[in-house]
């Protein structure tokens, strides 16, 4: 990481420094800087020091990257070569290249060969492993990306080890001939005297993080099923793209646990064939299942499956039942033969001692699991508790927040209690974040054989001789129609002597009772009926509320309804003409809040659901299902019902959504099950999702029934439950959670608007002659002009992302009927790589046939510039601008621009460059609505990827956040540990340094030179810095040191966030002012500063002169870190991770210089005195969770 000079450094602090001998250059490398090789004599002579002299065991391991290949025959390429007793190379094995390993002994040597091919022939960076252990197997084992290679020859040492004391180590040359030197890229070397483990040899691969949790070499398999539309699992693991996966009978869901997930049915499995890792592996993944998940295989069967129970299994292991409709992540883990571990939501729920021999077959789901998987991962090594954390974070230690789809869980029951009684719900502990248990309300609920059932109080008898013994006619009962025959009669009884005989003439004909009912409460009623005639269609009415049965004739059958009356009386017949009889009628008033069972929540906007099995699905009319928002447990007046009821003889159901405002009920709809392309099944979950006013009602995984509930008496009411008036009718399975939210396009903690796309092109479909829209808005277009293969189609190329296309002059994509793309507020982005100077076009909206008017467009003009534009009917433009800055060609550019409200900007590579006001509106009303990638009247030259349309305006924040994740525009690490350049460490879109370097300027104090690490002088810099808060650091006297670093000023919007690590005990700057970061001189306005007070009482951030400051004590010689954030209009500032203080702020701007530790102006006014660590400066505000995890995380925190 050097960047300059003659030797490479070693910064193990062993003092091995290599000479470049012969001219290599230092050049952009994986992490940083490497070393660039010709592969003519350029080489690096480490000498030969001591302790790399005779190694008995050791691991050695770097990154490389060739430049070129030989056109034919094969040649060997050094690695490392000392002596022939210390040997690595890329061997020449005919024309196939392998890897080859040499360690020396008196008897046998060492040596490894890979098979043949092995070597990957390509210019990508490859991680690449020597391992020996003398105490060991004695052979040499080798490692490509972290994964072990196969062999054809694999010797173990006999004897005694040969010494190579007397020769020096070369790096990239043959130390006896010439003709072996190494064409290409070194980076990042280590030498350890012992064997690595193969998770050390990840944590190496990933510049010392955590295995996992960053994408580099953590997984042998991953698949995170973002595709969109596809029919390849593409694999981003280590084992690269000859292990993506197959998809058979798959289909996507935008709805996944992070971005989108790939749905599973009886018949879709994701095949692929791997290398056979034994019993040392682990599975993570993302599993949502919609229907029962018991006996399923979830990863190949007889691996990782599911029992009767619906609990996941691997090896002796068993966890816990899986949740239908809910996200859980499982990581299985087999370490050796004798070992087994089972996690569920990052928590260990077993263990076991039977490991599993995985093999080489991968069959995600397996023709067997229903519902959703994400975020597959396959290890080559058992997990630890750790990083099975980390991954049920999404390796959080590696991105500053999770973007995902997901929801949580506030209050879960199975009902599987064995005392019978509701009393609480479960608590799951291995949940993020636990599940708490909650309390029940509802006396009359008890739990019985894994479900709830009620069993409310019944009032008082409400019908008379209703067993029709007295009177002929009966007693208290009148003909409701012109009924032919209305008697007392004991032909038929079905308890006691007597029943009521009808026979009707016409339709709607029956029997009355004046039953003194009272609206709106609710009863129970029941009856039984003998049809002898035509027919089997009656009704049963409390009230106005009427509920039609269907009854087998010459038998008797007993109807029973619950619900509210709407008048006094009670009413029994058939609906058309026929004879019968009825006897045993009763109707009894219900207690309302013995209906319910509630929780305590704490939130509105949930999703509930609950399974549902009815007692009798033709006979009863009995709704039962979900209290929602209500008022108050004990005297409800306010809430939403959700119910299924019964729907006859076709088993149809109906599914029923009422409000209640201060006890009036109003129908919202009553739906038929059958309209809505499903039948009522036992057990299947009736779900609301509860959105603001927006609900919506699911029955199973089908969406039943929307409606709008606005009322103010309900939409904020955080009581919810179950409803049940009835014994005979069952619940179970009871899930209480917040909504889903996709945060895929959000930035972490950011509160403001981050829809999906309305539009998203990925293209990496890969194949035909369609790009798929992955929004899930069909935006599906055609390579060039039709879906026939023809001139204008643009070829599928390696893009900036996966695939990508490449446009020739006179190719493009286009979508007919694009009319959601005609917005008024849009940003439009993508990831563009031009190859010539020429007008070009990006992006175009299409309006007008034959007049060339666009809507709007973005473009690259010669002169190297972006342009965009938007346009009216007769083609004038409503604005039009190009960027302040040019932007070179055959460099990818991340362009995005946005208009709306009368406002267009036009960010490139995550930064505003420039803006401007219009007025009207942009203009759509050609016909035409087509939409092109790669044409306008002027056509693209170069390769487009990941276009998106937005219907919103991003902000400054999600644009950077869309560009690199929101990475700053300058870090400093201050690891360099020697030489006077503090490299700003972030990288361009093109893995280009970004340049913002700074420069130490020691002063005449204490510290009179920059010095290295570990040096022991106490007049250096860096030796002062060698223990920084992570790795090195740079110590500053209080006297007169500082480093001056580049104009950095504000993002859009004006925007900033400064950071910085520090640590002292005291210091003298005048004003009792010590500085960590200043952009400009102490005695003018300035953008920014971070300071602390001599006596560290207080930690600061300066806007233009206006102060925020956090009152601490920070003086006590520990490492803190301090932010300082502008979003506009408003400072914060935060210390070790938390918000501390505010005030509004003024921003300003000036071309000064940032400069950290003192000022550049006068070194010697307000100078700081101690340790500075990690600056950084974002060209936007971070969120507060940002900077939470920005502190939390550490320097394992990565954007690039």
């Amino acid at each position: 990481d050097e960047g300059s000079g003659t030797s490479a450094k070693d910064s193990s602090g062993e003092g091995n420094d290599a000479t470049l001998i012969s001219g290599p250059i230092f050049s952009t490398g994986k992490f940083g800087n490497a070393i660039k090789l010709d592969g003519s004599d350029d080489y690096l002579n480490v000498g030969s020091p001591a302790d790399l002299d005779n190694l008995t065991s050791f691991t050695w391991g770097m990154w490389y990257k060739r430049s070129q290949f030989p056109d034919s025959s094969w040649q060997s390429k050094e690695f490392l070569h000392k002596s022939d007793y210390f040997r690595f190379e890329q061997y020449a094995d005919a024309s196939i290249g392998n890897f080859r390993g040499i360690v020396g002994y008196d008897n046998t040597y060492a040596e490894s060969i890979t098979s043949d091919g092995s070597v990957p022939m390509d210019y990508n960076w490859h991680y690449i492993v020597f391992r020996y252990d003398e105490n060991g197997d004695r052979k040499i084992h080798i490692f490509l990306d972290s994964i072990e290679l196969s062999y054809k020859t694999n010797t173990s040492s006999i004897g005694n080890r040969n010494h190579d004391d007397e020769y020096d180590l070369y790096i990239g040359k043959n130390m006896w001939a010439y003709g072996f030197e190494f064409p290409g890229y070194f980076d990042d070397l280590k030498i350890y005297n012992y064997p690595r483990t193969q998770v050390q040899i990840i944590e190496d691969m990933n510049a010392g993080n955590p295995t996992t949790g960053t994408l580099a070499g953590s997984a042998y398999v991953q698949y995170n099923f973002d595709e969109g539309n596809s029919s390849t699992a593409h694999n981003i693991g280590s084992g690269g793209t000859s292990l993506n996966g197959t998809i058979s009978n798959g289909s996507w869901t935008n709805s996944g646990k992070f971005d989108k997930a790939l749905t599973f049915g009886a018949t879709t499995s994701v095949d692929a064939t791997i290398t056979d890792p034994g019993y040392s592996n682990s599975i993570s993944l993302w599993v949502n299942p919609t229907t029962s998940a018991a006996s399923k295989n979830l990863v190949k069967s007889g691996k990782l499956t599911t029992d009767s129970s619906s609990r996941p299994i691997y090896g002796d292991c068993t966890g816990s039942a899986l949740s239908l409709n809910t996200w859980t992540h499982i990581a299985a883990v087999s370490d050796g033969s004798g070992v087994c571990r089972l996690y569920q939501n990052g928590f260990l729920v077993s263990s076991g001692t039977t490991g599993v021999s995985f093999g080489t077959s991968l069959k995600i789901g397996d023709s067997s699991f229903i519902g959703s998987i994400d975020e597959f991962k396959f290890f080559t090594f058992p997990l630890t508790a750790e990083q099975v954390k980390i991954e049920f974070n999404r390796g959080t230690s590696a991105v500053m927040g999770a973007t995902s789809s997901t929801s949580h869980i506030l209050a879960y029951d199975s009902f599987t209690r064995s005392d019978g009684e509701l009393g609480s719900t479960e608590s799951k502990s291995y949940n993020d974040p636990p599940t708490p248990s909650l309390p029940w309300s509802g006396s009359t609920w008890a739990v019985s054989g894994n479900k709830v059932v009620n069993t409310p109080n019944l009032g008082s008898e409400k019908i008379q001789n209703g067993s029709f013994e007295t009177g002929n006619p009966p007693n208290n009962w009148g003909a409701w129609g012109p009924v032919t025959t209305f008697e007392q009669s004991s032909t038929q009884a079905q308890n006691g002597t007597y029943s009521l005989h009808l026979i009707t003439s016409d339709n709607n004909q029956g029997a009355a009772q004046s039953a003194g009912l009272t609206n709106p409460l609710w009863y129970l009623g029941t009856a039984y009926v003998y049809p002898v005639t035509y027919g089997d269609y009656h009704y049963f009415a409390l009230g106005n509320e009427e509920y039609f049965f269907y009854q087998p004739l010459t038998q008797w059958t007993k109807l029973t309804v619950i619900s509210r009356a709407t008048t006094g009386n009670v009413f029994l017949g058939p609906v058309y003409a026929k004879e019968m009889y009825y006897d045993n009628v009763s109707v009894k008033a219900l207690t309302l809040n013995e209906l319910f069972a509630a929780l305590p929540a704490t939130k509105s906007d949930v999703t509930a659901e609950v399974g549902i099995t009815l007692e009798n699905s033709i006979n009863n009319r009995i709704p039962v299902g979900l209290v929602l928002r209500l008022d108050d447990k004990d005297n409800p007046q306010n809430f939403l019902l959700a119910t299924l009821t019964e729907g006859g003889s076709n088993a149809w159901g109906v599914v029923n959504l009422t409000k209640c405002i201060n006890g009036t009920y109003t129908s919202l709809f009553s739906t038929h099950l059958n309209s809505a392309g499903t039948l009522y099944s036992a057990g299947t979950k009736l779900k609301v999702v509860l959105d603001g006013p927006n609900v919506k009602v699911y029955y199973g995984n089908t969406l039943i029934n929307t409606a709008t509930v606005s009322d103010t008496e309900i939409i904020n009411n955080t009581i919810h439950g179950i409803f049940s008036p009835y014994s005979g009718d069952s619940l179970d399975d009871f899930t209480l959670s917040t909504n889903i939210q996709d945060y895929t396009y959000c930035v972490p903690g950011d509160t403001s608007i981050c829809n999906a796309p309305i539009a998203e092109w990925d293209f990496s479909d890969g194949t035909g002659q369609y790009v798929y829209d992955i929004s899930g808005n069909n935006n599906t277009s055609t390579l060039g002009s039709s879906s026939s293969i023809e001139s204008s189609d643009p070829t599928r190329v390696t893009g900036k992302i996966g695939k990508g296309l490449s446009f020739d002059g006179n190719d493009y994509v286009r979508k007919t009927s694009a009319t959601t793309l005609a917005q008024q507020t849009i940003t439009a982005e993508a990831w563009v790589y031009p190859t010539t100077t020429q007008d070009q076009s990006v992006l175009t909206y299409y309006n007008y046939a034959g007049s060339y008017a666009y809507s709007y467009a973005i473009g690259y003009y010669s002169g190297n510039i972006f342009y965009f534009f938007a346009q009216t009917a007769n083609t004038n433009n409503i604005f039009q601008f190009g960027t302040t800055k040019t932007y070179p060609i055959n460099t990818w550019h991340h362009v995005v621009g946005q208009f709306g409200s009368g406002v267009a900007k036009i960010f490139v590579d995550g930064v505003l460059d420039n803006q401007t006001t219009y007025t009207g509106n942009i203009d759509y009303s050609g016909g035409q609505n087509e939409f092109w990638i790669g044409r306008e009247n002027v056509y693209f030259n170069g390769r487009i990827d990941q276009v998106k349309i937005y219907d919103y305006f991003r902000t400054p924040a999600q644009i950077a956040w869309d560009y690199n994740l929101g990475a700053p525009i300058a870090h400093y690490r201050f690891d360099e540990c020697q030489g006077t350049t503090i490299h700003n460490s972030v990288s361009n879109s093109n893995g280009q340094a970004m340049g913002y370097n700074g420069t130490i300027s020691p002063g005449a104090g204490d510290y009179t030179s920059a010095g290295t690490c570990n040096s022991g002088a106490s007049s250096e810099m860096w030796n002062n810095g060698t223990n920084g808060n992570y790795s090195a650091s740079l110590g500053f006297d209080g006297v007169d040191d500082y480093v001056s670093g580049a104009d950095i000023d504000y993002g859009a919007d004006n925007q900033v966030t400064v950071s910085a690590w520090f640590k002292y005990s005291s210091c003298s700057g005048d004003s009792s002012q010590c500085y960590l970061v200043s952009k400009g001189q102490y005695n003018a306005s300035n953008p920014y500063q971070l300071w602390v007070s001599n006596q560290g009482s207080t930690a600061n951030f300066v806007v233009n002169g206006t102060t925020v400051a956090a009152s601490g004590s920070y003086n006590d010689n520990s490492w803190h870190q301090v932010v300082g954030t502008l979003d506009g209009s408003t400072c914060k500032i935060f210390i070790d991770g938390v918000y501390k203080n505010s005030e509004s702020c003024t921003p300003v701007s000036n071309n000064e210089l940032v400069t950290i530790g003192g000022d550049d102006a006068d070194s010697t006014y307000r100078p700081f005195n101690g340790q500075i660590d990690d600056v950084r400066i974002y060209n936007y505000a971070l969120t507060a969770i940002q900077i939470k995890t920005l502190y939390n995380e550490n320097s394992a925190v990565r954007f690039y």
